[in-house]
């Protein structure tokens, strides 16, 4: 029986920032031990890359000292605590505007979806079709992960703020849809009302499902028994959820992790 299913495992996840590059990892696991923790799913690449990828694909953070995921694993390992490899592919940083603008989410004015530093990334752009799968292939060679987990793989039409960004107008979004739907053109605005975005609603979920199925190949051709994870429930082997208790709420309610359980 696979490890996730053998019995109940108690999780933290650690949402790193550039800055925890620069972690001290004994007392992250001093921390994970007090909390009785045997899995930590924790930030390994994606927007920010802590150990020292060479992909031109993903920027290793500007304050990673050493290896700080390779020094995360080892460490957990030797506790007895598993790792959950965590990847947000929701994001690159804005600079790859200059080099790869197919990448990203586009707006009905054309401009990018920007959050901080960063901006938003498509579904159907080269980075989610193709380069996430050379960061997977290069973590999954230099780690022994016992998981992986992606962040947010689909079409948000707000950003972190709340602000609204609306419905991805990028080239390769109008191009696949176009072909998918057999000529409907790709709508503006979210309303149930239009045949063309009834028909996006059913291309959104397919083309992720496509991507998460490719991913889940690429996983298991390399090690069948590394789980995969994210907010889907097709192809997945761990379904994961949130109790969107975000800490930008007016009304926090502590209980909503066990509420929602």
């Amino acid at each position: 029986m696979n490890w996730w299913m053998e019995k109940p495992y108690r999780m933290v996840q650690n949402n790193l920032r550039d800055i925890d590059g620069a972690m001290d990892v004994d007392y992250e696991v001093d921390m994970l031990k007090k909390l009785g923790a045997n899995v930590v799913q924790v930030g390994c690449g994606g927007i920010s890359a802590y150990g020292p990828s060479q992909l031109a694909c993903q920027r290793p953070t500007p304050y990673l000292q050493g290896d700080k995921f390779g020094e995360i694993v080892e460490k957990c390992h030797a506790a007895g605590i598993r790792v959950i490899a965590r990847f947000d592919i929701s994001k690159v940083h804005k600079d790859y505007l200059q080099t790869n603008p197919d990448w990203f989410t586009r707006r009905a004015d054309g401009d990018p979806a920007y959050f901080e530093d960063c901006a938003a990334v498509c579904v159907n752009g080269a980075y989610q079709q193709e380069r996430i799968l050379d960061v997977l292939r290069e973590a999954m060679t230099n780690y022994s992960l016992d998981g992986i987990f992606f962040n947010i793989p689909g079409y948000p039409t707000t950003d972190y703020d709340g602000n609204y960004v609306g419905i991805c107008q990028c080239e390769n979004c109008k191009r696949r849809f176009y072909e998918w739907s057999g000529g409907m053109t790709l709508p503006t605005v979210e309303d149930d009302r239009d045949p063309a975005y009834r028909k996006y609603e059913e291309f959104k979920v397919y083309t992720v499902a496509d991507m998460l199925h490719r991913v889940r190949s690429l996983v298991k051709s390399i090690d069948p028994n590394v789980p995969l994870s994210t907010y889907s429930d097709d192809g997945i082997d761990i379904i994961r959820c949130e109790a969107q208790s975000a800490i930008r709420s007016k009304h926090f309610w502590l209980y909503s992790g066990s509420e929602d359980s």
